[in-house]
């Protein structure tokens, strides 16, 4: 019987691991007469989720597809197999045994046994598997929490213009810490510090040039690769030892160091989803190590950032519209934008299975829709929608109610007693300069002071009149009509909206897609009445001071 084996182990930590398994695994398979043919292995990888599991993906693959080379896989345990939930290990070894390949976990009791007993204990086993990994995860979890609350790092790469420092249980320098090199003893942690003087020299640049030169990521991007100015490259792991891989400046590289709490002496804990289910509690600690820029010029540079939006993300910058709204009927899985070039030329643009682009054909058929016949299909029909609604005076109607509620009624508003608080926050902020500048209240204190003053000044000035801002029924009518008068060059407006704006005014109207690859068809469906937002006013060419 032919036969292939899986070997994995969740970090290199585990030396002899690897070893054990595989050793065990081939006198099982010289006990039953199997012939090994194939050998897979995911080494220091985790097995609470398939993502990064090449081997593991690349043995269903060969065994799902018709007739495998090999009839059964060998496995030390459950655990090794996998640690995902319950139902998807069950789903991996249920599609295997459907193509005539079983699993055989050789050290459990139920290696080859079919019987009733066999089939509880398995659930069982695997269940015990998933929950050892979640109550690891929780408990990892609080001590990196401890271990941010102390001030020290949790492991990872140094940010660039920093090096990890190693220190006793007494916070005493050790060493610096190189490349791929830990820590040796358990009561030992890691700390920032300033590293190479030209790369701090480099973010402090950065940081200039956002702030004080006016240029951009793409302006600072281009400038450093320009001057063969190299950022922080990935560690890959050759001969046994450990090389960084030099790399381009990217927008992404220089947008992450502009908005990077590190650089001001803080460490941020929790702020993406870990394998513990729900968002962990955030937790921000301040003086840690020393900062390579002030509190003042990172506030700018965010500041900068917010206005000229720098950074168009991949969900906003895309510009595939319908992007999250289709589904497959058959996998689950949504549709994403594929762009089909040839030598680096535009050719066609796709929407595509999300189930088989990253699960494969034993998933579900691959299905790839133009992008120009569905989009085309579904802003004819939001027209002719909007022209109904426009008929029937609905959409005049709204328009008109959202407007009053973007409207701030400043005729109301008590002018002296706004002016006098005004005057009175005036001085209170000078007042906090000069204490600061005396010694008498720290920076960050002055700084968290003269934020809340300019935030309540910020909020007096929104409801003082202002000329020209009246609250009238004839500014009404006169932005209702003309922003209506765009329907008459709808196609024309499509055109020229950002893709943004376009996915929030599809989204006004349409609630999914669905496709379904056995007919083949897409179905669309629509809200009865439109989810009115501030969509409509997105497509308007012009913006009034008053809304």
């Amino acid at each position: 019987m032919k036969a292939a084996i899986y070997l994995r182990r969740s970090t290199d930590k585990q030396e002899y691991s690897m070893g054990d398994q595989e050793k065990a695994i081939l006198e099982y398979a010289n006990q039953h007469s199997c012939q090994v043919v194939e050998r897979f292995e995911d080494d220091a990888i985790s097995g609470t989720s398939v993502n990064g599991r090449e081997g593991f993906k690349r043995m269903i693959q060969l065994g799902t597809q018709k007739n495998p080379s090999f009839q059964v896989i060998l496995v030390y345990d459950v655990s090794r197999f996998s640690r995902t939930h319950p139902d998807e290990a069950a789903h991996y070894e249920f599609v295997l045994r459907e193509n005539g390949v079983r699993v055989i976990y050789i050290t459990e009791a139920f290696s080859t046994d079919d019987s009733i007993e066999a089939m509880l204990m398995k659930p069982v086993k695997r269940t015990m598997a998933h929950m050892y990994s979640l109550d690891l995860g929780k408990k990892v979890s609080r001590g990196m929490r401890t271990n941010t609350e102390r001030g020290f790092c949790n492991g990872g790469v140094a940010p660039y213009g920093y090096n990890r420092l190693l220190v006793d249980r007494d916070s005493k320098p050790v060493k610096v810490l190189e490349d791929g090199e830990r820590k040796c003893e358990k009561s030992q942690r890691v700390k920032l510090v300033p590293g190479d003087p030209e790369k701090v020299a480099v973010v402090r640049r950065i940081f200039d040039c956002c702030v004080n030169k006016n240029m951009g990521v793409t302006e600072i991007c281009n400038m450093l690769n320009r001057e063969g100015i190299t950022p922080t490259g990935h560690l890959k792991r050759v001969d046994g030892r450990y090389v960084r891989l030099q790399r381009a400046w990217s927008k992404v590289t220089v947008y992450n160091i502009l908005q990077n709490p590190l650089y001001v002496g803080k460490i941020v804990w929790g702020r993406r989803r870990g394998r513990v289910k729900g968002d962990r509690e955030l937790l921000v600690v301040e003086n840690t190590h020393k900062p390579l820029v002030s509190q003042e010029m990172f506030l700018r540079a965010a500041e900068v950032l917010s206005k000229r939006n720098p950074f168009v993300g991949r969900a906003y910058g895309s510009p595939f519209v319908l992007t999250g709204l289709i589904t497959c009927k058959r996998c689950g899985f949504r549709f994403r934008g594929h762009t089909s070039s040839k030598l680096g030329k535009y050719r066609y643009r796709y929407y595509v299975d999300g189930g088989f682009y990253d699960r494969g054909k034993y998933i579900c058929d691959t299905v790839a829709i133009r992008t120009e016949q569905l989009e085309g299909f579904v802003f004819k029909e939001i027209k002719s929608r909007v022209l109904t609604l426009r008929r029937d005076g609905y959409l005049e109607r709204e328009l008109r109610r959202l407007l009053k509620s973007k409207v701030v009624d400043r005729s109301r508003a008590n002018v002296p007693a706004c002016k006098e608080r005004m005057t009175e926050i005036d001085a209170r902020m000078a007042r906090i300069v000069e204490l600061c500048e005396m010694g008498g209240v720290s920076a960050e204190e002055a700084h968290r002071r003269l934020e809340a003053l300019k935030a309540e000044k910020s909020q007096l000035q929104t409801v003082m009149p202002q000329p020209g801002c009246e609250l009238t029924e004839d500014g009404f009518d006169q932005a209702v009509n003309e922003m209506m008068g765009y329907l008459d060059e709808y196609e024309d407006v499509i055109k020229r909206a950002s893709p943004q704006e376009l996915k929030l005014h599809v989204r006004t109207f349409v609630q999914r897609i669905e496709v379904d690859s056995s007919v083949p068809q897409a179905v669309c469906y629509f809200y009865k009445l439109p989810v009115f937002s501030s969509s409509i006013l997105a497509l308007s060419k012009t913006r009034r001071a008053w809304y």
